[in-house]
Order: C-alpha cells, then structure tokens, then sequence
C-alpha cells in the first residue's frame, strides 16, 4: 500500500511542477493623452512636432484596457481567473515617464508598481505601458508621419494630401487615433522579464469629413474616445495571444 501511494505521488509532481501562472494585470497607458501636431518644416531629421497633454478623468481608458487584456487570456486559452488592478498613482505614472525618457526596460518599473501589487495572489504581471516609436499612421496608401509618437493620442496634420485608393479625390490633412504601446510578462518570484510584445495600432479620418476644414474636427469627441477604445480592443487580445503562448 506504501509503495501504491509512493508511486501516485510521483506521478502528480510533474503535474504540480506545470501549474498555470496565476496572472495580475495592471495599465499604465491613460492618464493623459498626447495631441501631435505635424511640424511643416522639411529638411531635419529632428523632431519638431508640437505636443499638448490632457488628462483623462480617472484614467477611464486605463479601466477598460485591463478589461481587452482579460479578453486576451480568455481567447488564449487561460482558464484561470486572473487578479485585474488599477491606479491612478501619479508617482508610478511619473516613473514609467522618466523611464521612457531614458530607454530604460520594462523590469526597471516593476519596483514602482510593487505597492499596488501588495497582498495580490499572483504569480506572474502582465503590464500594459507606453512605447515610443517613430510613427507610422496608417492611411489608404499607406502609412505617413514625422516624429515619435508614445502611449495614446491624436496626431494632426493639416497639409497632407491622402488619396482615396481607385479615385482622384483628396483630402486635405489627417486626424489619426494612435496607440503605442509594450505588453510585458514578468515572474513576480524573480523579476525577470519574460516576454514582451509591441503595439503600434492607429485609425485614421480623413480631413474633409470636417465641417470646420481643420482635421481636429473629422471626429467629434465621443468619437475620438471610441476611437481609442477600438484600438485598445482590438490590438489587445492579438498581443496577449502572443505573449501568453506556449
């Protein structure tokens, strides 16, 4: 009888040893949005684009994020219901800032978010936070933008010309939606960063669907919000299928 329970419990260590991670999520995209405006000088390479910042009440955005990356591990197969965070700390937004500034990694930042972490039954992160890279909007032809562009936001250019593909028509400027973003898979045991998966997703309206004849103004701002919010929930469940695969 020994050497019958002896012979069961080495056969469940493996089973033990192959748990599936127990997942925290946390955003750290939406306490405010940038507003890029396309500079019209030519000839440097230095980015000249004019940035306003507005903050976003509550960090709304941020709310549903975590709600797209739940979404994510449901489609990816995770069976196990994963602890969803939230701050609006503007010391860890900071921080991720600074950060940014410096091109420092991910793992850089987890120190910062150890206090909403506190008590939290989880094995592993998965970070959503903002990525700079140079811009790349997509329009009917193709992509277009100067600059770098970070986080969430709206870039505006007044000037250029998109083309309708299998027409004459143009338009004058763009408004384009943007988020750039990096999801992170980091093991709380040790730190490490696991995996990382970029996202540069955007949604472009075309200037004459203003009525004002200035791009700002092709999307009004329950849609500029919605905007965003399709982003996020679109591009979200595709990364985390990527981050979270076998």
């Amino acid at each position: 009888m020994r050497k019958l329970i002896a012979t069961l419990f080495l056969a469940c260590v493996p089973l033990l040893g192959h748990a599936e991670p127990r997942y925290a999520l946390l955003s750290l995209l939406s306490d405010r949005l940038t507003i890029v405006n396309r500079d019209m000088a030519t000839g440097s390479n230095i980015d000249r684009n004019l940035r306003d910042y507005v903050a976003i009440p509550g960090n709304l955005l941020d709310k549903n994020m975590v709600l797209a990356m739940d979404d994510g591990l449901r489609a990816a197969g995770v069976k196990t219901q994963p602890v969803m965070l939230f701050t609006s700390d503007p010391k860890i937004f900071a921080r991720q800032a600074a950060l940014l500034d410096a091109s420092a990694g991910t793992a850089a930042l987890l120190d910062a978010v150890r206090p909403v972490l506190r008590g939290v039954d989880a094995s592993h992160l998965i970070l959503a936070t903002k990525y700079r890279h140079d811009a790349r909007l997509r329009v009917d032809d193709g992509y277009v933008g100067t600059g770098q562009l970070e986080g969430l936001g709206f870039y505006v250019d007044r000037t250029y010309e998109t083309r309708h593909v299998g027409t004459t028509a143009t338009a004058p400027g763009y408004l384009s939606a943007f988020a750039y973003f990096k999801l992170a898979l980091l093991d709380l045991a040790t730190g490490q960063v696991m995996r990382e998966v970029p996202v540069f997703a955007s949604e472009t309206s075309m200037g004459r669907e203003s009525q004002t004849g200035h791009p700002w103004d092709a999307m009004t701002p329950e849609q500029k919000v919605a905007a965003l919010d399709h982003l996020l929930k679109t591009e979200t469940p595709i990364a985390m299928r990527k981050l979270v695969a076998p």
